[in-house]
């Protein structure tokens, strides 16, 4: 728990081209990422691009809000 990240894997989080792109390490197990929506806000949908591509749905979770991880290589939404 990092105030603005709680998981219990690992993520990367950057900042390119105009979006958020998360990259979780390890890739081969799917783990908890919640996200502040002070410094993260909500976006309607999320890229999960890699093997398993898809738009996911964020779920609320009061503060945070959960990012649904399948086994993708990255995971990108605007920057609001």
């Amino acid at each position: 728990d990092f105030g603005t990240v709680q998981t219990d894997g690992m993520i990367s989080i950057t900042q390119e081209n105009g979006q958020w792109v998360l990259r979780p390490y390890p890739r081969y197990r799917n783990f908890r990422v919640l996200l502040n929506t002070t410094n993260f806000p909500m976006p309607a949908t999320i890229k999960a691009t890699g093997p398993y591509q898809s738009d996911l749905v964020p779920i609320a979770q009061g503060a945070y809000w959960q990012l649904p991880l399948n086994g993708n290589k990255t995971y990108s939404w605007p920057i609001n």
